[in-house]
């Protein structure tokens, strides 16, 4: 009779960490908190100002290194579970992803209304709902994001379309739900982008451009990624680090050298081709343990998405705790300096919060099918580790 801690190790597989992955996500990770210290600055220091566009390219090619790997996650995770009927392929992938990503982010987008409710800002009903069912803030006519509460959470919303979908075709053959999901999310862009010249009503023009943005095109790039791993050829670690930094000092150099204009046809491009070079890389060294500072990227990855959610305002605090000296040019040390404060943070969040009630929630289900499983028997679980799993 296989007891339940058995069946706990087969269902959390081996420590197969994905280095490379989860290597890459810590570096996207600082790319973001980098992006929104600059950004942060730039209030108190004007010299700043001229940056603004430099530091949103910098958090956007982060983004996308985010959306690539999700791809890629999506597809590795899901691989055991081929054998499994479609409807328990969809229930085991929706159940991980919502109690991956819903606890967390729902905690964080109640501690924002409350800050906001402390300094005299209340947010709409509406921008609560929809902050709360992920979907984009309707409300906001003038951010093209539609952000929600949380402002940086207007990434989670295209990561929430995107396991929708992937859950979806989840229920189709697995021959060929890879390539169904990949033709969905081409097919948004291209009819998005098509549909955009011929629709008159603003607020449906901004609902159309909001579901067909080309960024999720980094998904279908993961997915493709994850389909020929198992026949890429492996790369050392230090060559995998090392070319994914080359290429993407690389590109941000040439956007400021050249002054290429911030979602131009030519960064576009440039964008693209370095995210897939630096995917390519980091699954190429997905199962070697040979990265340099390996512990530390490992960890910096795995509390990517604690950092993700909380750096923002971690980060305005300590700029207004900063400001006599920000105005005196302090402001390149600044941007140094705070984002240690902001992985520290990210990282107890993750292991003081995030962690213990994902492991909470689902021990609820874990108890509720061992309740239902008869004795003697054994049901294989797709083995996938935490660690690969975190969204952001």
């Amino acid at each position: 009779m296989t007891t339940m801690r058995q069946r706990d190790a087969v269902a959390n597989g081996p420590q197969d960490m994905l280095d490379g992955l989860q290597a890459l996500r810590g570096i996207a990770a600082v790319m973001v908190v980098i992006d929104h210290a600059m950004l942060a600055v730039i209030p108190y220091d004007p010299h700043f100002a001229p940056l603004g566009d430099f530091a949103g390219t910098i958090g956007k090619m982060g983004v996308n290194l985010f959306f690539v790997i999700s791809g890629f996650i999506m597809m590795y995770t899901t691989e055991p579970t081929r054998t499994y009927a479609p409807s328990h392929r969809f229930s085991d992938f929706a159940w991980k992803r919502l109690t991956r990503l819903v606890p967390l982010y729902w905690l964080a987008t109640l501690l924002t209304i409350a800050v906001g409710a402390i300094e005299g800002f209340h947010y709409t009903s509406g921008h609560i709902l929809t902050s709360f069912t992920f979907l984009p803030n309707f409300e906001d006519a003038v951010d093209p994001r539609m952000t929600p509460i949380v402002g940086v959470g207007w990434t989670i919303t295209y990561e929430m379309l995107f396991y929708s979908l992937f859950a979806l075709c989840l229920l189709f053959p697995r021959q060929i739900g890879p390539a169904a999901c990949m033709a969905i999310i081409v097919g948004m862009v291209v009819c998005g982008a098509v549909a955009a010249g011929h629709v008159q009503d603003p607020e449906l023009r901004r609902i159309v451009a909001f579901y067909s943005y080309k960024n999720m095109l980094f998904f279908t790039v993961g997915i493709a990624i994850a389909i020929g791993f198992r026949r890429m050829p492996q790369v050392a670690g230090p060559i995998a680090i090392g070319g994914s930094l080359t290429l993407m000092v690389a590109a941000l150099t040439s956007y400021w050298e050249f002054r290429l204009q911030n979602g131009g046809l030519v960064w576009q491009v440039v964008s693209f081709l370095t995210c897939t070079c630096v995917g390519l890389l980091a699954a190429g060294n997905a199962r070697r343990s040979d990265i340099p500072a390996r512990r530390l990227l490992l960890h910096i990855g795995n509390a990517s998405f604690s950092t993700y959610l909380f750096h923002a305002p971690i980060l305005h605090f300590l700029a207004s705790l900063s400001a006599p000296w920000l105005v005196r040019g302090y402001g390149s040390a600044f941007i140094i300096v705070a984002a240690l404060p902001c992985l520290v943070a990210g990282s107890l969040i993750h292991t003081g919060i995030e962690l213990p009630i994902t492991r909470a929630v689902r021990s609820i289900r874990r108890r509720h099918r061992s309740a239902r499983v008869p004795v003697g028997r054994d049901f294989p679980q797709p083995q996938a580790t935490a660690a690969i799993e975190a969204p952001r």
